[in-house]
């Protein structure tokens, strides 16, 4: 793996993920493996949500998504509480394959900026 990021690990998250997004990748496995990198660094952990391996890979919050109900079950009558660790994250990333072979990362449009702040969204880190 190429390491992209190596000379950014004294700046903030806004300016890595501005570098993300303008990186040209080599590879699928370097993008994916970067973008993992540098998030997990941020306590978030990011996973594959559809991809089509010469075309596109879609990375999202692993926490994206919501519970379904499958018994069409109502709260009250529900023997127990539902878990779920998803909390319908929005975030996505979508790469791209371009016409010269690299790959290029996007920004989903309904991402909002303050999603990725939220704590609630981040891996069970704590600070001792």
């Amino acid at each position: 793996m190429v390491d992209y990021f190596s000379e950014f690990d004294s700046k903030d998250f806004e300016e890595m993920l501005l570098q993300l997004l303008t990186t040209c990748f080599k590879s699928r496995e370097d993008l994916i493996s970067s973008t993992k990198e540098i998030y997990l660094e941020q306590g978030y952990a990011i996973s594959i949500k559809c991809s089509r391996k010469e075309k596109y890979v879609v990375l999202g919050c692993d926490r994206g998504g919501c519970y379904r109900n499958k018994l069409n079950i109502s709260v009250e009558d529900r023997k127990g509480k539902s878990g779920s660790r998803l909390i319908n994250c929005p975030f996505q990333l979508r790469g791209k394959k371009q016409l010269d072979g690299s790959w290029k990362l996007n920004l989903s449009e309904d991402f909002s900026r303050n999603s990725y702040i939220n704590n609630e969204e981040r891996l069970g880190f704590f600070d001792i």
